[in-house]
């Protein structure tokens, strides 16, 4: 009920600005997000809906039920691809301080050819939002060539990353077996939120993924990104049977954790690994990606995803080892204007 409270507000709002078909003679162009109400993007999300259940075996109702909250807070913003007067594509974006992120981009297949237009008016309006600076995008769509060379025109450097994916089959006897040599393997805790962020930065120290994604630099921002993947539904919705900690048994400190979530029914995703530098080349990664796997099967899940930064060689060589294989390529995308690409 309070979502089509939310959509009558929305579209009463627009019947007072006027909808653009009659701000403008023409029913082309891009307008702003904020000028439709949710329904009117209703089959362009269905059709992007499908297009990650097909490519990442991934249930986006979730996110896109939230999509009008986020809207009527002011908490997103956007532009819409308006071609003979029907809504034919989006691009969602937010900003605040020096950073934009883009968080989704739709076009129907029938518009490729205003996959420029559309990208180029969204990135001038988060480049017009107060000091920003910087903007990521990680956008994994089949068309990369053609997101690349637009992106790439306006500055952006694209970074390749791996969609894996495994098929589980019956889970493995030993699955509560948590003993991990000096190390043991449990259920993932409320009260580990504070030490994971911790672990996090430090494992992210000097790494390409500190430079993609600034919140990786503090410990703030680390805590930031843990609590986004317990609360919120842009990784898939938290599932705390298959998320897990590693305490290191002769300190009582953590020395890993990970954060498991459901993407869509029976396919589980891992969102979040890390292990602290401290234990780095003694298969705890090994172990607790396998511990994750199998916690996967006896919760009756029959595939797991992943996503992964091309270049960390060691993890892609530890997720392959585990039996997952590439589903889809595509490029974390960055714009920044304060420091050399790398």
């Amino acid at each position: 009920m309070r979502l089509v409270a939310l959509i009558r507000s929305l579209r009463d709002r627009v019947a007072r600005r006027g909808s653009p078909e009659s701000e403008t003679s023409s029913p082309h162009g891009v307008f702003p997000l904020k000028s439709f109400a949710p329904s009117d993007l209703a089959t362009l999300q269905q059709a992007e809906a499908a297009q990650w259940q097909r490519l990442l075996d991934w249930d986006l109702s979730p996110a896109t039920s939230t999509l009008a909250d986020l809207i009527d807070r002011g908490r997103i913003d956007g532009r819409v691809l308006l071609e003979a007067g029907r809504p034919r594509g989006y691009c969602l974006f937010s900003a605040e301080g020096t950073k934009g992120v883009i968080g989704s981009f739709f076009l129907d297949p029938a518009e490729r050819a205003q996959i420029r237009t559309l990208l180029h008016a969204a990135v001038e309006a988060i480049l017009a939002k107060g000091e920003v600076k910087r903007v990521e995008a990680e956008l994994p769509l089949e068309d990369q060539h053609l997101l690349t060379d637009v992106l790439g025109a306006v500055g952006f450097v694209g970074y390749p990353r791996l969609y894996m994916r495994r098929a589980l089959g019956s889970p493995d006897a030993h699955v509560s077996g948590a003993g991990a040599g000096d190390h043991q393997i449990r259920a993932w805790r409320a009260e580990d939120l504070g030490p994971s962020a911790e672990l996090l930065k430090d494992a992210y120290s000097g790494h390409l993924e500190q430079y993609l994604h600034l919140q990786y630099a503090t410990s703030h921002g680390c805590r930031s990104f843990v609590e986004q993947l317990l609360k919120y539904t842009g990784c898939g919705t938290f599932d705390p049977h298959i998320s897990l900690s590693a305490v290191h048994t002769p300190t009582g400190r953590m020395s890993a954790f990970l954060i498991g979530s459901r993407i869509s029914q029976g396919c589980a995703h891992l969102p979040q690994v890390a292990v602290h530098p401290d234990h780095w080349g003694g298969g705890l990664g090994t172990r607790i990606v396998r511990h994750f796997v199998e916690l996967c099967a006896a919760r009756g899940y029959g595939r797991v995803t992943l996503n992964v930064t091309e270049v960390n060689l060691r993890a892609v060589a530890l997720y392959r080892r585990l039996g997952f294989a590439e589903a889809l390529r595509f490029n974390a995308y960055l714009l920044d204007r304060g420091s050399p690409a790398r």
